[in-house]
């Protein structure tokens, strides 16, 4: 194919997208076109973010920390009011060359007063101080400014406070152990003193105990001590818990004859071998046993003598009446 043949739509739009990509990348570029619109319609900013003042009759300043409404342009008065606690952010200025130079607070007239956070003080002073700060954007010069009042300056708070401070820093060391004291004192004794020096502190230690050995004071009998009978209490056991028994009674057989409401049945007889009378909670003996219907209970002649001493009583809605064997 020939240099001089014309370049097909495909081969043109691919020509366009590598001007394209070559005009990207290149920094010159891009540095002009961010100064040159901002993200705004405009090619510059026209007025105050805060007050709406045109930038006809101020110049606008922003700030590049983005904590600060994010970089919008505003006045002088605005920017100072915003930064009185952040003195260390870094300003920019709109030229009228259309673009934004770097600069700081202390060139737009900002004084950082010492002591006050930002804030007035009583008793200003009129000299001026440059201290220089290294910041993340590099570094920079601020104007401060010292307080004329002295030591006066100073609140009863702050001073009460200074003093309680160092009271409890004296009391802390006034109230240490004094044994503790004492050792460290010996031990410095100790490592002062030479192998003679300790000789003969230990020969005088010796010749003082020789010297109560003779009096017979150091190696006396001790008086026998009096040896008390040591008291015992005497040891009081329980009684042993006996259980109640009830009186030895015989048992012997008896017969509960319960007469039933009902017609024709015969009775109901039942066989107890310890008590003639039912149990306490007034219920009937059990198992009860009926007698079959038509069956006749033979009642010994025994019974009928003293049929008329024995008491009846009622248990389970029937008449009972003991009866021997």
């Amino acid at each position: 194919m020939s240099q001089d043949a014309p370049l097909s739509d495909k081969q043109q739009a691919a020509q366009r997208r590598d001007s394209m990509r070559l005009r990207m990348a290149d920094p010159f570029f891009i540095n002009n076109s961010s100064r040159a619109h901002e993200g705004r319609k405009t090619k510059g900013p026209s007025q105050c973010a805060w007050c709406r003042l045109p930038i006809a009759e101020a110049p606008l300043f922003r700030c590049r920390d983005l904590e600060c409404r994010r970089g919008l342009p505003a006045c002088r008065e605005c920017i100072l009011v915003v930064h009185e606690e952040h003195p260390t952010h870094w300003m920019e200025a709109w030229k009228e060359d259309r673009y934004w130079a770097l600069t700081n607070l202390s060139s737009l007239g900002y004084i950082y007063q010492h002591g006050h956070g930002g804030a007035p003080c009583a008793n200003p002073t009129t000299e001026t101080s440059t201290m220089e700060m290294a910041t993340r954007f590099g570094r920079t010069e601020m104007l401060c400014r010292g307080s004329s009042a002295g030591p006066r300056c100073l609140d009863e708070e702050d001073r009460q406070v200074r003093r309680k401070a160092t009271y409890r820093k004296y009391r802390e060391t006034h109230l240490q152990d004094r044994r503790e004291k004492t050792r460290l004192r010996m031990a410095a004794l100790r490592q002062r003193q030479t192998g003679a020096e300790r000789e003969a502190r230990l020969l005088r230690q010796r010749q003082a105990q020789a010297k109560y050995r003779e009096k017979g004071k150091l190696d006396a009998p001790k008086k026998p001590t009096r040896k008390t009978k040591a008291i015992v209490a005497p040891v009081v056991l329980p009684k042993k818990r006996l259980k109640p028994t009830a009186p030895s009674v015989k048992a012997r057989p008896v017969v509960l004859r319960a007469v039933s409401p009902f017609q024709d049945s015969g009775g109901i007889d039942y066989i107890s071998l310890r008590s003639p009378y039912p149990p306490a909670n007034d219920r009937p003996p059990t198992p009860p046993t009926p007698t079959p219907a038509g069956r006749q209970t033979r009642t010994p002649k025994s019974l009928a003598a003293i049929a008329g001493e024995t008491p009846q009583f009622t248990a389970g809605g029937l008449t009972w009446t003991p009866l021997d064997l």
